[in-house]
């Protein structure tokens, strides 16, 4: 029988009652599979993504905290909110597609840091949102 600390990765579905979604985070669980996650965002270029914030806003280091994917096919009731507090704008989230969707109302509800500002946008191919 397996154990939880046999699992690579792990799947969470996400207050799905509290704002009417099926969104679900896929997360790497281990060690190996974090660096297998990495590994395959550097394969596909993302190291370089890194790199550009990190001379943009002259990081020294910069660093993938958590990787996860997350995936969704419908929303009732969108929360916007902040995911990182307290770090003086040196924390991200970034937000990519691997599958986008034709002709889809807007998938991601972006705010101004004034919080007077919203703006609904569509996930685009090969187009990351740093938040």
């Amino acid at each position: 029988k397996a154990s939880v600390d046999d699992l690579e990765f792990y799947a969470h579905k996400y207050k799905a009652e509290q704002y009417r979604f099926n969104m679900h985070f896929v997360l790497a669980w281990n060690e190996a599979a974090r660096k297998s996650v990495n590994e395959a965002l550097g394969d596909a270029g993302f190291d370089l993504a890194v790199k550009g914030i990190g001379e943009r806003f002259g990081y020294d280091n910069i660093t993938c905290f958590h990787g996860s994917y997350m995936g969704m096919t419908h929303c009732d009731k969108a929360k916007t909110h902040s995911d990182i507090y307290a770090t003086n704008d040196k924390s991200w989230n970034i937000i990519f597609p691997l599958i986008t969707v034709d002709d889809a109302d807007p998938e991601l509800n972006i705010m101004a840091e004034d919080m007077n500002t919203h703006i609904g946008v569509h996930y685009l191919k090969d187009v990351a949102y740093a938040l």
